[in-house]
């Protein structure tokens, strides 16, 4: 009799995490299906918006860099993002505890950011230009030097606030419960893969493990808008700024000329007038390579203690795959966005 109830309680045990995993897979499937909803959202509200406009007689403005903002901001924040919002209602979550952290901690997640960034960056770069034979082209290169006050609005802000309140807050609080380990690194490849640009997918997931790793800790989102903000401020604000106080067209031509057959009174008159920018370049450089030297030392000093809590629902390790990324949700968008990735590397 009490080998027939031990049966019966395994099989009770057994039936229950069943349970548990279907729950979960299909969780994480709709976080996925959500996420491609987004994607198609986006893509149909402004091809519409631009029909409108299109219907209007409004080409010149589609074609400013004020519509080209607008296009921007108006499908994203205003319909993509909201509806996804709407779709992860019915999740469950599961709240974080919050806690605060010194400056010198928020220093040192910001410096590892920026080591995070720039080798994701060099990542990214060589994949693109290896696979394209060096005609990559960059899909941000168009916003890159245009600076529409409407441009820090989306970067320094909008992107910050909305990317991180749904990419970490939403994302998080619904796979949290399957591991702390588990929904950091879900996080950060889904954050990734969002952008659908090779140039930005290796920097996007490094930061994104980073930033979910964080908000794991902390509970606040207020840490990694912050973080986000900066990066996003120097790299498409700060440093674009400096670049247009330069006449690149004017080095660039100097670069390929022999030095010593340039007469020193037109050297002058091509320098003396780039120096202050270039000056600013070089500290710019110089101070963001500095950052990113320190973020590995202390990259390193700290990954050794990093630490996951046990979750209520953890998934044992030999399920994670099968339960997180081999279900229908997940599977399509990375599908979709793969492909839209890699395709970025020839399309642009």
């Amino acid at each position: 009799m009490n080998n027939f109830n031990n049966d019966f309680n395994t099989e009770q045990q057994n039936n229950e995490r069943r349970i548990d995993l279907k729950r979960a897979k299909k969780t994480f499937s709709k976080i996925g299906l959500t996420l491609c909803a987004v994607i198609l959202l986006l893509y149909v509200s402004q091809i519409a918006l631009t029909v409108v406009l299109m219907l209007l007689k409004k080409e010149n403005f589609i074609n400013s860099s004020t519509g080209m903002w607008i296009m921007s901001i108006v499908p994203m924040y205003f319909f993509a993002f909201p509806a996804g919002l709407l779709m992860l209602r019915s999740l469950p979550r599961s709240p974080l505890e919050k806690k605060e952290i010194t400056f010198k901690t928020f220093f040192i997640y910001l410096c590892i950011a920026f080591f995070l960034m720039s080798v994701g960056n060099y990542i990214g770069v060589f994949l693109s230009m290896m696979l394209s034979q060096g005609t990559a082209e960059n899909a941000l290169d168009t916003y890159a030097l245009d600076m529409n006050p409407l441009k820090i609005l989306v970067m320094v802000i909008l992107a910050p606030l909305f990317e991180e309140f749904i990419f970490r807050k939403q994302i998080i609080d619904r796979t949290k419960m399957y591991g702390e380990k588990t929904a950091v690194i879900l996080s950060g490849l889904i954050f990734g893969l969002f952008h659908t640009n090779m140039f930005q997918f290796f920097y996007a997931f490094f930061l994104g493990i980073l930033f979910a790793y964080i908000y794991i800790q902390t509970g606040r989102l207020r840490y990694t808008v912050m973080i986000h903000g900066i990066i996003n401020f120097c790299g498409s604000v700060v440093a674009p700024y400096i670049i247009s106080k330069i006449d690149m067209e004017a080095i660039d031509k100097l670069s390929i000329m022999d030095a010593n057959s340039v007469p020193y009174n037109e050297l002058m008159e091509i320098m003396m007038p780039n120096m202050p920018g270039l000056t600013m370049l070089f500290a710019y450089y110089a101070a963001s390579l500095g950052l990113a030297i320190a973020g590995f030392i202390l990259f390193i000093l700290k990954k050794k203690n990093i630490r996951w809590k046990p979750a209520e629902l953890q998934l044992p390790h030999f399920e994670i795959a099968t339960t997180v990324y081999m279900n229908i949700g997940i599977v399509l968008f990375i599908a979709i966005t793969a492909g839209l990735t890699v395709a970025s590397v020839f399309l642009n």
